[in-house]
């Protein structure tokens, strides 16, 4: 029986394969036809690229980072990372069509500021109970001697989820300028008071 990582990179071999296939037959296509359908830019050739690559990165490096023993944990790796990369990639196409477009226009701006709030504590909550022992030692006592379950992946995904947040809150602070942020002020402390005071 072959061990799980030749297993495993049986896999991406294959997709790697069926990438470049698709991508032959797509160049096939572009040179056969005479339509302007086929005939892409640099930049729409590299949008194709980006869920393709984010699922054959995140195949490629659960396979070689270490992991503990047997097939489970190894494809539990895999998944880990494929999520990482392919929720990463998901952040780049609005940050892209900004500034393609110069615009922002449709863009929520209270979305914006809760998703780097959330991401930020996200980022903090893995943080902690991957880094700090103390925590990770109480969450052990309170769970019959259980592991949290944060791993490398998830610190790194919210790390970057709320970097690439405040990337998108600075393009929408340079494009539109401030009009929007006092309204944004409001109705997000608005969610924080009212469920403050609701508590009391």
């Amino acid at each position: 029986m072959p061990s799980s990582v030749h297993w495993l990179r049986r896999v991406v071999t294959t997709l790697w394969w069926r990438a470049a296939r698709c991508q032959k037959q797509l160049r096939k296509r572009m040179l056969d036809s005479e339509s302007d359908d086929f005939h892409l830019s640099r930049g729409e050739r590299w949008d194709r690229l980006w869920v393709p690559g984010a699922l054959i990165l995140g195949v490629l490096v659960g396979i070689f980072m270490p992991a503990e023993p047997g097939l489970g944990n190894r494809i539990s790796e895999v998944l880990g990372w494929t999520y990482f990369f392919a929720w990463s990639v998901s952040f780049y196409p609005q940050v892209v069509l900004n500034f393609r477009r110069k615009s922002v226009n449709g863009l929520s701006l209270d979305f914006q500021i809760l998703n780097a709030f959330g991401f930020g504590c996200y980022f903090l909550f893995n943080a902690l109970f991957f880094w700090n022992s103390g925590i990770r030692a109480a969450y052990r006592e309170e769970h019959d001697n259980q592991d949290s379950g944060a791993r490398l992946n998830d610190v790194i995904f919210a790390g970057h989820a709320f970097c690439i947040t405040l990337i998108t809150l600075a393009q929408i602070c340079s494009l539109s300028g401030w009009a929007g942020w006092l309204i944004a002020f409001f109705s997000v402390n608005s969610v924080f008071f009212f469920h403050h005071g609701g508590n009391s």
